[in-house]
C-alpha cells in the first residue's frame, strides 16, 4: 500500500484555463485517480467532496469529508457513518484540516475503528479553530486524551501492510465522545480562569 491516510490537496482537483484563471476539475479526469487503489483513506472537506466523485472513490478507499461545525462523514464500499462534532467557537480555521487529519491518524495508530479514530479527529479539529494562528496544542489536554485512550482501547499498530481496517463504529464510540466532551470542558473553563495562555495554546472547543 502507497498511503494510509491521504488528504485532497486542492492542487490536485485545480487546473489552470487559457487565461490563466482557476478552475475546479473533477478527480476522475486527473493523473491521480490511478492511485486511489493504493490510498486507504482520503480526506476531503465537503467544498471539494463534489470534484472527488465520493461514490467511485468509496470503492477503492474510505472516504471522510470534514463538514467543519457538523462533524464529518465516512464513506466506504458497503458502508457509511456520521460522526458527531465537537462544539467550538470558530476564531480562526487556520490548521483545523490538518488538525483533523493528525488527530484521526493518531486514533488509528491506537487501533481505533476508522470511524471511532474521526471521533478523536473532530475533537482536534475543533480545538484548532478555537485559537489564533497556526494550532499548538496544551499539554495538560494532550496527557488528558492519552489518559482516556490508555483506559478505553488496548494500543496497537495497525498501519502495517496487510492489516485490514474496522471501519464501523465500536461500542465505545459514544463514551469516547463523552469522555473527550468532558475534557475539552474542563480546557476551556482553564482557559477561561487563566486567558494568558499564548497565542495558538489550544485547550479549548
Amino acid at each position: 500500500m502507497l498511503c494510509i491516510v491521504c488528504e485532497l490537496r486542492k492542487a490536485l482537483i485545480r487546473a489552470f484555463d487559457g487565461e490563466g484563471a482557476v478552475r475546479h476539475v473533477a478527480l476522475e479526469g486527473t493523473p491521480y485517480a490511478r492511485l486511489l487503489p493504493r490510498v486507504a483513506f482520503l480526506k476531503a472537506s465537503s467544498e471539494e467532496a463534489p470534484y472527488i466523485g465520493v461514490e467511485t472513490a468509496r470503492r477503492w478507499c474510505c472516504v471522510i469529508v470534514t463538514e467543519g461545525r457538523d462533524g464529518c462523514r465516512l464513506y466506504w464500499d458497503g458502508g457509511e457513518a456520521r460522526v458527531a462534532p465537537f462544539p467550538a467557537v470558530q476564531v480562526d480555521p487556520t490548521g483545523a484540516g490538518d488538525s483533523f487529519l493528525a488527530g484521526f491518524a493518531a486514533g488509528l495508530l491506537w487501533g481505533l475503528s476508522a470511524t471511532d479514530a474521526a471521533l478523536l479527529g473532530n475533537y482536534f479539529g475543533a480545538a484548532a479553530v478555537s485559537h489564533v494562528g497556526v494550532p499548538t496544542f496544551n499539554a495538560k489536554m494532550l496527557q488528558a486524551v492519552k489518559t482516556i485512550l490508555e483506559g478505553k482501547v488496548k494500543r496497537c499498530n495497525p498501519c502495517i501492510n496487510g492489516t485490514t481496517f474496522n471501519f464501523e463504529r465500536s461500542n465505545m464510540h459514544d463514551e469516547l465522545h463523552t469522555s473527550l466532551q468532558e475534557v475539552a470542558m474542563l480546557m476551556s473553563e482553564k482557559q477561561e480562569i487563566d486567558p494568558a495562555n499564548g497565542i495558538g495554546d489550544i485547550c479549548s472547543t
